[in-house]
């Protein structure tokens, strides 16, 4: 957003804005003026690097809701878990899409029940290189949600539930990439499958593991994927490509 968006006075018809987060406050007063605004993205390096210890005025955020037509949210490098908690409370209940990328040092974990609560018409969920709290709960009333791309920090040891992360009961794309899971879970997960608990409208599954894990083990996962795939390809044989489900290490 330039310094002419700054000092509009008039209407304008906008659909997508790109915003740095030091400015978010500074332009706040003129987000009326983009009523059109679909999509918004907002990059925190900047923030990150020279106002760790500031925080971000919610009566002048709570202006974000005049993006009423917003329905795509994108935050790079967020670092703090008390700003997406403001940015969710404020536009959650209206987005549809909501991607969250790392590409730096600065990371957090992301509590998925805290998305979940906060953006009831979700579809699209994207995070990109971070660590992920899925919490042991199921997610099955995540009922909007369609597409859940996580791509995990190859450098945590948390073992994912992965059973937990599948549970949205109307999930049709899902790629997970770099995260670690333990047989005992997948055989778990398989279960669920086989019992038409979880992935029962899936068009596409991609899950790629760690390989930071043990020759041994490595094969017994690879046994328990093997199972895991003919279980997806049995339970949708009539909606879904062989090629469209993948199991296999990074």
């Amino acid at each position: 957003m330039s310094k002419g968006c700054k000092e509009m006075d008039k209407i304008s018809q906008l659909e997508h804005v790109r915003l740095k987060a030091i400015h978010l406050e500074e332009f706040s007063s003129k987000f009326d003026k983009f009523p059109s605004v679909q999509s918004l993205v907002v990059n925190w390096n900047e923030w990150n690097d020279n106002s760790e210890d500031s925080k971000i005025n919610k009566k002048k955020l709570k202006l974000l809701k005049k993006f009423k037509n917003l329905n795509e949210l994108c935050l790079t490098n967020l670092a703090s878990p008390e700003h997406l908690k403001v940015l969710l409370n404020n536009l959650g209940p209206q987005l549809e899409l909501l991607d969250l990328t790392y590409n730096t040092d600065h990371k957090m974990k992301i509590n998925l029940k805290e998305i979940q609560k906060t953006c009831p018409l979700l579809s699209t969920l994207e995070i990109n290189v971070a660590d992920v709290v899925e919490e042991s709960q199921s997610m099955d009333s995540f009922r909007s949600l369609k597409k859940l791309q996580i791509i995990f920090d190859t450098n945590s040891s948390d073992k994912v539930c992965l059973s937990t992360l599948l549970s949205p009961p109307n999930l049709e794309m899902v790629h997970l990439s770099g995260f670690q899971v333990t047989r005992k879970e997948l055989q778990e997960t398989t279960s669920k499958i086989k019992g038409k608990a979880i992935l029962t409208k899936i068009k596409k599954l991609g899950l790629f593991l760690n390989w930071k894990t043990s020759a041994e083990m490595k094969e017994a996962l690879e046994k328990e994927g093997k199972r895991l795939v003919h279980a997806v390809l049995n339970m949708n044989m009539r909606q879904i490509d062989k090629k469209a489900v993948t199991f296999e290490f990074l």
